[in-house]
């Protein structure tokens, strides 16, 4: 039963037992509807991407715990946000139980979503799902012989809880033109440790060559012992395809897995998940790109 129906229930067994039905109906139906205000269908949010606003000249004007609203959203975000409900004050979107704030995509144009005050933030009900972070910028790493990062993020304290992990996976290419084959080395870092270490001797060649990098994560049975593990798909030198693209041959001479490791870092607190890479030598001709990284709770 909604809570309408249970307060209009209400009603009639109040009413009867003191003679009054009729106004203690009035007044309960008067909060029956404020309550259906409050759990309705807003509209569609205004202002700018990343910076939005809702308003409802019947809803409340003053923010409480578990207020819960539904708005579409007019503007994709591109990176944190805010949303300023009834001139209440621009107030952090986050998700994951009020732990991250929101990233690009996680609020798409058209699509409507549900937000929670609580813990004075909105709380997006709906964007709780397998998307972590991303990042779609290009990070490179070219004539060096030095470790530098391709991929970074933050993995909050209390995340990952004692029985839960995560997975990044990132794309990338690498170039060898030096006219002779060259070792390149991936890395995976946790906290304070190094949890998975990939090292590939490549052949050369002017056309660059794609790989896929995973790293698995997950806390076994306590918040401070993680197993670890991480594999490695390299393709041969691109191609063109069909598709005005590129395209590359698996090289199962490099692929597979490249660690099964353990690490005990203390996830109650927030934690850096790097990935880095290195090249043997220092090189013009040797180029190392990170295209896109993604991390997935699981």
């Amino acid at each position: 039963m909604s809570d309408t129906a249970n307060l209009r229930a209400l009603a009639d067994d109040v009413g009867d037992a003191v003679g009054t039905r009729i106004d203690v109906m009035d007044a309960l139906d008067e909060v029956a509807d404020l309550l259906d205000e409050v759990d309705s269908w807003i509209g569609t949010t205004g202002g700018s991407a990343d910076a939005y606003t809702l308003t409802k000249s019947t809803g409340p004007t003053a923010l409480f715990e578990g207020l819960q609203i539904r708005a579409e959203i007019h503007a994709s975000n591109t990176t944190s946000s805010t949303l300023n409900y009834n001139s209440t004050g621009a107030i952090s979107i986050k998700k994951f139980g009020g732990l991250r704030n929101v990233s690009r995509g996680d609020l798409n144009i058209g699509q409507v979503y549900t937000f929670t005050y609580f813990n004075s933030v909105w709380n997006l009900e709906s964007a709780n799902g397998p998307i972590h972070s991303r990042d779609l910028s290009t990070a490179t790493i070219t004539n060096t012989a030095g470790e530098n990062p391709l991929f970074s993020e933050t993995i909050e304290a209390n995340l990952l809880g004692s029985g839960r992990g995560f997975r990044f996976t990132g794309f990338g290419t690498y170039t060898n033109n030096t006219g002779s084959s060259q070792t390149f080395t991936l890395r995976a870092k946790f906290g304070a440790d190094t949890i998975v270490t990939c090292t590939r001797t490549l052949s050369a060649s002017s056309s660059a060559q794609l790989f896929r990098f995973e790293v698995l994560v997950f806390n076994k049975s306590a918040t401070n012992a993680q197993n670890c593990f991480g594999t490695l798909l390299w393709g041969g030198p691109q191609s063109s395809n069909t598709t005005g693209g590129a395209s590359s041959t698996i090289d199962g001479t490099l692929g597979g897995l490249c660690a099964d490791s353990s690490a005990v870092q203390d996830t109650t607190s927030d934690k850096t998940f790097e990935v880095t890479g290195q090249h043997g030598v220092q090189n013009t001709n040797l180029t190392v790109s990170h295209l896109i990284g993604f991390i997935e709770p699981i």
